[in-house]
């Protein structure tokens, strides 16, 4: 599993069983149980389906993020063995 805190208080989870990258747009609305303000990898929070897609993660676990470009880098690993990058970090 990876965490980040950017400084701008954005929060991106990765759930590597689940394949997907879980995102707050701030970490209070994680502290208070929110639902994600995103979900990287899958359709929604519930959906756990991998693939090698544009789309779909397999065993997202290492994040990265450039908070001045706004990209976040998924890595996987495993059978996946992709480093993703997204545009934008979900604004």
């Amino acid at each position: 599993l990876g965490m980040i805190l950017a400084q701008s208080g954005k929060v991106f989870f990765s759930d590597t069983n689940w394949y997907r990258v879980l995102y707050w747009a701030d970490i209070s609305s994680l502290l208070s149980g929110a639902e994600p303000d995103a979900v990287l990898g899958n359709t929604t929070a519930k959906m756990a389906t991998p693939g090698v897609t544009q789309t779909l993660l397999t065993l997202p676990a290492y994040l990265a993020f450039d908070s001045v470009q706004l990209k976040l880098f998924v890595g996987e690993f495993d059978w996946g063995s992709r480093l993703l990058v997204f545009d934008g970090a979900t604004k």
